[in-house]
């Protein structure tokens, strides 16, 4: 009997303390984590918290753990960044968009571009780009904050102003531009600038995977220097199918296989 009532008691401390860690760390978390936390990593934060609820009495060697633990979080798959970083970042753009003026400036990194001059486009040729590039594909993400961002332009503004880094898929409308000979581009080696129609062109397959063969176009100022480079073309191929082994070998078919053949 008396084994019961210890059994029971135990069972009850167990379970209560339980209840009070999962509120604490609820609460921690309620306190610690804003709305993109929670949409794009709420299982995360789920799985840890009830990771401790349930073997509490292991956490009691760091009790911090227990009561305001430092989640640390997984970049998610999108684009390989945080979503939840992402989300603020793009709220904030929403809330506060930087200016656009009449030219807009392309530089550094846009997706799988890597731009090693800068190109200058004319914001309102960029803008019908963009809605261009949107009736094609909707679905695309990015076009609609772009389509958005340069229909906020002020053609007053002289200066040039770069393109906002959390525009996704902006390297496509630049693609677009640069095959209709629209924009400039200025080599950091020459210090000079160039119309696109001046601009060289090259396309190089870089080698071949398992299953496609991804091709590569350089663009380059008329001495030779790298602008810009990105994929131009992912080619997918079937493999071959492996002939059967009695084919291989030469060998005749097993008796099994002429009574399965009929």
């Amino acid at each position: 009997m008396s084994i019961e009532v210890t059994a029971g008691w135990a069972v009850s401390a167990y379970s209560g303390v339980a209840l009070m860690v999962c509120v604490r760390l609820l609460y921690a978390a309620s306190r610690k984590y804003d709305w993109a936390d929670w949409q794009f990593n709420r299982d995360q934060i789920l799985n840890k918290v009830m990771l401790r609820v349930f073997l509490w009495p292991f956490f009691l060697v760091a009790p911090r753990q227990l009561i305001n633990p430092a989640f640390d979080f997984k970049p998610g798959e999108f684009c390989g960044a945080d979503g939840a970083e992402l989300a603020r970042k793009r709220t904030g753009f929403m809330d506060n968009p930087p200016p656009c003026g009449s030219t807009i400036s392309v530089t550094g990194m846009h997706g799988w571009t890597n731009i090693k001059g800068e190109f200058l486009f004319p914001a309102s040729a960029a803008h019908e780009f963009a809605l261009k590039k949107w009736r094609e594909d909707r679905k695309l993400p990015g076009l609609r904050g772009a389509i958005w961002w340069l229909g906020l332009r002020n053609d007053d503004l002289g200066e040039k102003t770069p393109v906002p880094e959390i525009l996704l898929n902006f390297d496509r409308i630049v693609h677009d531009m640069i095959d209709a000979g629209v924009g400039q581009a200025r080599c950091p080696e020459c210090n000079r600038i160039y119309a696109v129609t001046e601009i060289v062109s090259e396309t190089s397959n870089t080698g071949s995977q398992a299953c496609c063969s991804t091709v590569w176009k350089f663009l380059k100022c008329p001495e030779n220097h790298d602008l810009m480079s990105y994929e131009y073309m992912r080619l997918y191929f079937k493999r071959p199918e492996a002939a059967p082994a009695s084919e291989e070998k030469g060998t005749k078919p097993s008796l099994i296989a002429k009574f399965l053949q009929g």
